[in-house]
């Protein structure tokens, strides 16, 4: 009886074994399709568990990812799908579905900023697919803006501004709460975000601007007004945030390009400056000032033939300009064509006697010639003029050293430290002063 029991149990384990082997199991291709059946069928649930034995044989499976995401969803377990879709956009991110249905999962838990985020980004990659999935997108939309609507008329102006902004490249004919949250933010004193507003107000209905036309002048007035003081104070990033906003709302106004292009000059972001110039010179070909100051970014840039031949195009409109006749100058100096810089120098000094850079140009020109006495009585001309300059001083140091009066280098050198100049100008003159006591 017990060799029989053997025998029997033995027998039982082979069969065990042969029907394992004879067992396949599923691969991950076969669970997605299984899962993707589930969905179709109307069963998430049994989605959700072919998805997931999906993604354990094969965890980089995009489409397991969003498959699994739009399963979650219909279950109403949103922040699971947050997850799946995060998933998914990380191993689709040229996909611009991706991102729309990351801001659907987010738009679900709320987390709305993040949902328009997502929106924005899909746009960036296919402009189409909004359109071509409008009706899928109502509803959130809709949702963003009730929740916009809710902070604004509660006077949560931050978080309104932030929602209806941001979703404005989703929305149409939404342009009254656009307008609504840019009258808010003037009662508030933030001419910035009004800006923003009603710019948003007319990319949603063009028409408002006959029927805000007073409004949207007195609001660009005001804006390049402060965009002006900003850049006068040296406040480069009020001044360029400001005047961005005005160009938004009035692309047409030369003024406002003009004022931004400076802005930019000023913090050096040439390319940004040459943009808005050349907006100007589109708006107004004659603008003598634009073709000025496109010659100095390109100074700037190294480019000294393209700034010549701007110079020299400003000056054919406004010959009378002395300070474009001393920037033509100081172009030639570095060019080392001397006549002609010299020659604009004393033009731009005939013009107006009372500009003090080109005595400084005018000066070097004498220093380099060997001419010491007259390059001394145009730098203290010059000083009379600007007594802070610190470029005056150094020019004037380096002709006392070639007339070998080296207390006389050091005291204009000295004047060079104590007036905090940039960077450039105080190496300069740590390093001449520096040579000076080696000597």
């Amino acid at each position: 009886m017990t060799n029989r029991c053997a025998h029997l149990l033995l027998l039982l384990t082979l069969v065990a074994i042969a029907l394992s082997a004879c067992t396949k199991t599923k691969s991950a291709d076969e669970y997605l399709e299984d899962g993707r059946i589930h969905l179709e069928s109307g069963d998430p649930l049994k989605a959700v568990a072919a998805l997931e034995e999906a993604l354990k044989h094969e965890p980089g499976l995009a489409e397991a990812n969003r498959l699994l995401g739009d399963a979650l969803g219909q279950l109403d377990r949103w922040p699971e799908a947050v997850k799946q879709r995060k998933a998914y956009k990380a191993l689709a991110q040229d996909n611009a579905e991706a991102y729309f249905l990351l801001g659907e999962a987010y738009a679900q838990t709320n987390q709305l900023e993040k949902a328009i985020q997502e929106f924005a980004q899909g746009i960036q990659i296919s402009p189409s697919y909004l359109e071509e999935n409008q009706t899928e997108l109502e509803s959130i939309v809709e949702s963003i803006l009730q929740a916009g609507q809710e902070a604004l008329t509660a006077g949560d102006l931050a978080t309104a501004s932030n929602l209806f902004n941001s979703v404005a490249p989703l929305t149409q004919g939404q342009a009254e709460l656009f307008v609504q949250l840019g009258q808010a933010h003037l009662q508030t004193g933030d001419l910035v975000s009004a800006l923003t507003a009603y710019a948003n107000a007319l990319t949603q209905d063009p028409a408002l601007a006959d029927q805000l036309s007073g409004e949207i002048a007195d609001l660009t007035q005001q804006g390049v007004e402060r965009g002006q003081t900003s850049l006068d104070a040296g406040d480069l990033g009020t001044a360029i945030r400001v005047l961005q906003s005005v160009v938004a709302l009035a692309p047409d106004h030369t003024k406002a390009h003009f004022t931004l292009g400076n802005a930019y000059n000023q913090a050096n972001q040439l390319p940004q400056a040459i943009e808005q110039y050349q907006i100007v010179l589109d708006l107004e070909p004659d603008s003598a000032s634009a073709l000025t100051n496109l010659g100095v970014v390109y100074y700037k840039s190294g480019e000294l033939e393209t700034a010549i031949q701007h110079f020299q195009s400003a000056l054919k409109i406004d010959p009378d300009d002395a300070e474009t006749h001393y920037l033509t100058g100081a172009a030639y100096v570095q060019q080392e064509q001397l006549d002609q810089a010299q020659t604009a120098f004393e033009t731009a000094l005939a013009l107006d006697d009372q500009l003090a850079p080109p005595f400084i140009g005018l000066a070097n020109i004498y220093l380099i010639q060997g001419k010491y006495d007259a390059a001394i009585d145009l730098l203290e001309q010059s000083i009379a003029l600007a007594p802070n300059s610190p470029e005056a001083y150094f020019a004037l140091a380096q002709v006392y050293i070639q007339l070998n009066n080296t207390a006389e280098a050091q005291t204009a050198l000295e004047r060079v430290l104590s007036l905090n100049p940039d960077p450039y100008w105080k190496q300069q003159a740590e390093a001449l002063l520096q040579s000076l006591a080696t000597e």
